[in-house]
């Protein structure tokens, strides 16, 4: 019997909640720890927006089965 060499969990939204402020907050942390020199909503607003353009290329919304591998 072969056992599994990966578990994948949903975290966005199914076992733990994902909200806006949440988010905000960890970037928060991850500013001051890292010495962004921004706070977490900046780095919040920037990361959104780099998501959504990679998400373009991601995905072939006409065609899902189409969209290049995930990586």
């Amino acid at each position: 019997m072969s056992r599994p060499k990966l578990i994948a969990f949903d975290c966005f939204g199914t076992l733990v909640t994902n909200e806006n402020d949440e988010w905000v907050a960890t970037f928060d942390l991850i500013c001051q720890d890292q010495g962004f020199g921004v706070d977490g909503l900046a780095l919040h607003r920037e990361w959104g927006t780099r998501e959504v353009n990679f998400r373009k290329t991601r995905t072939n919304m006409a065609s899902p089965p189409d969209s290049p591998p995930f990586r």
